[in-house]
């Protein structure tokens, strides 16, 4: 693994190919993640539904690889604590090397494959015509609020929209033209049928692509904020209090207050000076 801003894994490695290939360990990894806080083995556990043992291996080779970090137990503390070292799952390959275009193929599949087999999706299986190469497949399982199924439900009707123009200018002009389909679109959200595990966003890219990913992936968290919300986030790192910034941007002091408890959970930081240290790392 390189080190920088952020944790970069090498798919050279084998061990790096044997834990990420494995999507338990990549759902263990985004759990400890999304606690945000040192977290003890026993709640990643609980969280997981998983026994403490097969959670410990995973943490065992997360830390391996530096992907997290552990602090042993000492004082009040009795059990040792885990934290991510990013905010995303970051690997770099040789495109070059087909043994490494071949691993890139396989975690691929083998992530498709796995949520297809818990969410017990059900997908047509057809041979498009030659030449037909393009597909996409996007297939995760999320933990979706009231207003983000409203707004995937106004992308999907926009989408129908998209697919209704198409099949208008599909139109039969002669008896001898063929009118087979040559793809299959299939949208489909769903209720889980029992308990998944999120998995984290995984980038594996190809080394020249490594700073622009992790670029990405460090700018990701302040664009999730509103305009407003990122004017009061940089207010704040800059150390001045909430009734300055309330008198700023002319408001009151529990308005500020409010906004303030978003960006923390969006950024996932605790404290002013963790907000600071995730600002100033994304204006950069």
């Amino acid at each position: 693994m390189r080190r920088s801003q952020h944790p970069v894994l090498n798919l050279e490695s084998p061990q790096v190919v044997e834990t990420i290939s494995e999507p338990f360990n990549c759902s263990v990894w985004e759990i400890v993640r999304r606690f945000g806080r040192p977290v003890i083995l026993a709640e990643v556990a609980v969280v997981s539904h998983s026994k403490p043992i097969v959670v410990q291996a995973a943490l065992e080779r997360l830390e391996k690889l530096g992907l997290v970090t552990r602090t042993p137990a000492r004082g009040v503390r009795k059990a040792p604590t885990y934290e991510t070292t990013g905010n995303a799952l970051v690997v770099g390959f040789n495109s070059e090397r087909i043994s490494e275009l071949k691993a890139v193929s396989a975690i691929n599949k083998n992530f498709t494959d796995h949520v297809r087999r818990i969410m017990a999706a059900t997908q047509a299986n057809g041979s498009t015509s030659e030449g037909e190469q393009w597909s996409a497949t996007t297939c995760v399982p999320m933990q979706l609020t009231t207003t983000d199924i409203a707004e995937i439900s106004r992308i999907i009707n926009v989408f129908n929209e998209c697919l209704d123009g198409i099949r208008e200018r599909s139109t039969k002009i002669d008896a001898s033209d063929s009118q087979d389909c040559n793809y299959l679109v299939n949208i489909e959200v769903q209720p889980t049928r029992a308990a998944v595990l999120p998995l984290p966003a995984l980038h594996i890219v190809p080394h020249h692509e490594v700073a622009d990913t992790v670029a990405k992936v460090l700018s990701a968290p302040m664009n999730a904020l509103s305009p407003r919300e990122r004017e009061v986030a940089i207010e704040l790192a800059r150390g001045r209090s909430r009734p300055e910034i309330a008198s700023q941007f002319g408001v009151s002091v529990n308005t500020i207050a409010t906004i303030g408890k978003r960006i923390y959970a969006k950024l996932g930081v605790n404290r002013r000076a963790e907000l600071a240290a995730r600002v100033r790392s994304n204006l950069r």
